[in-house]
């Protein structure tokens, strides 16, 4: 369901894209706010947000590769052609590359991380013209990071096991060195990783469990699903608790997504009762709630200038 903003105060739902035949897992904007990929059980669909069109055709994934389970645009900078990149279930960590300015995705990276474990995390980071990476996490604890070239292969940077945590969250530091953020879904731990080598750098428990999270580096913050009584806000630097973005008692603990928006002037979030809400940052404010008729919503994004949810 794609939520555009209108002036001067609320959302309106726009459009409902319809494609997917089995559940949807992911979903993600590209930088420019005019892709959508969506990723599930029926693979991977891409749509136009000009026009609401579904790409024809689509990226197709080989068999048996399993369920989307992440995905994550990663365009370089200097690049005027988007990238996509997609995890699956069974582990394999897949790259589309358009071939010219609206035209079709070809199929330029296909491989089977580790021990085939399912990828349950990705992040990408473009801030530098040159030096575009992609870090991704695994259900059997894994966190391995690829730097991206110009035709769209991934290279990679390092591969570590962390000893207790499945990294259900990753995310690049606004550093130099690239560092990388990796939280722990049943041990409610952060870990920080050297950019270069994975070398394990701090590990602090926020005493939560996390069912996903998204960093705000500019403000030095970090948001999470706490799973059981909504969202809360930590300084990214020593995990200290800010803030709880409430969203009622749940009836059904599962984890779901919550996201920054807005330069980190919003925080969006599903619930297990079909609502979706969208939090001033700062004061905890619901600023408006977006209905999904009583249906659970653990996957959405964010663009610009729009709110994509996905219930289930």
């Amino acid at each position: 369901m794609f939520w555009k903003f209108e002036k001067p105060d609320h959302y309106n739902l726009q459009c409902r894209l319809k494609g997917h035949t089995e559940a949807i897992y992911c979903v993600a904007v590209s930088r420019n706010g005019n892709l959508l990929a969506s990723g599930g059980g029926d693979g991977i669909r891409l749509w136009d947000l000009r026009t609401f069109k579904a790409f024809d055709p689509q990226p197709q994934s080989r068999e048996r590769q399993g369920q989307v389970s992440c995905t994550a645009w990663l365009t370089r900078r200097d690049d005027a052609q988007e990238t996509l990149c997609c995890g699956t279930g069974l582990g394999f960590l897949k790259v589309w590359r358009q071939t010219s300015p609206a035209e079709n995705f070809i199929e330029t990276f296909d491989q089977r991380i580790g021990t085939g474990a399912e990828i349950v995390s990705m992040s990408t980071d473009a801030s530098h013209d040159t030096d575009t990476r992609v870090a991704l996490g695994t259900r059997d604890h894994v966190v391995q990071v690829f730097t991206a070239d110009n035709k769209g292969i991934l290279h990679s940077v390092f591969s570590i096991r962390l000893d207790t945590s499945i990294p259900i969250a990753v995310g690049f530091a606004d550093n130099t060195a690239k560092d990388v953020y990796a939280f722990g879904l049943h041990n409610g731990q952060l870990h920080v990783l050297r950019g270069d080598n994975g070398q394990l750098q701090s590990t602090t428990t926020i005493g939560t469990l996390i069912g996903s999270a998204a960093i705000n580096p500019t403000k030095n913050e970090f948001v999470v699903d706490s799973i059981a009584n909504g969202f809360d806000l930590h300084h990214l630097d020593n995990g200290v608790w800010k803030r709880n973005y409430p969203t009622g008692k749940p009836e059904r603990t599962r984890p779901k997504q919550v996201v920054f928006g807005e330069d980190g002037r919003i925080v969006v979030g599903g619930s297990d009762h079909g609502t979706v809400y969208v939090f001033d940052s700062q004061t905890a404010s619901p600023l408006y709630i977006l209905e999904h008729r009583g249906r659970m919503v653990q996957t959405l994004t964010v663009s610009l200038t729009a709110v994509i949810t996905t219930p289930c």
